[in-house]
């Protein structure tokens, strides 16, 4: 019996290598989890990665990745559900300074 290549079904789905140049250009909201965490070790890797120093991780064997991927949009609505928040500039860049509430 043969055995099915892995993913087939959902092997499309992640970041393609244009998304992942254009990360490096930007902090998104995991880097901003990184950079606030104060671990200096994260926060140089994160810094080598963003200037292109460094062999970007491979993660597309880490179930909860892959499982985020899959999921973002369902993320998305039910935080909209759950919320009464409307969601509407979503993977989109911002330029100027962060307008973040205080308490995080």
């Amino acid at each position: 019996m043969q055995t099915p290549p892995p993913f087939r079904r959902t092997g499309g789905i992640g970041m393609d290598a244009a998304t992942k140049a254009a990360r490096r250009t930007s902090i998104g909201g995991s880097d901003a989890r990184i950079i606030m965490s104060g671990d200096l070790n994260a926060i140089t890797n994160l810094w080598l990665e963003k200037r292109g120093e460094s062999v970007d991780e491979d993660l597309s064997e880490v179930l909860f990745i892959q499982l985020g991927n899959i999921t973002e949009s369902f993320n998305l609505d039910w935080f909209e559900f759950e919320s009464g928040l409307w969601v509407e500039a979503e993977q989109e860049n911002s330029a100027g300074p962060a307008r973040l509430p205080r308490d995080g």
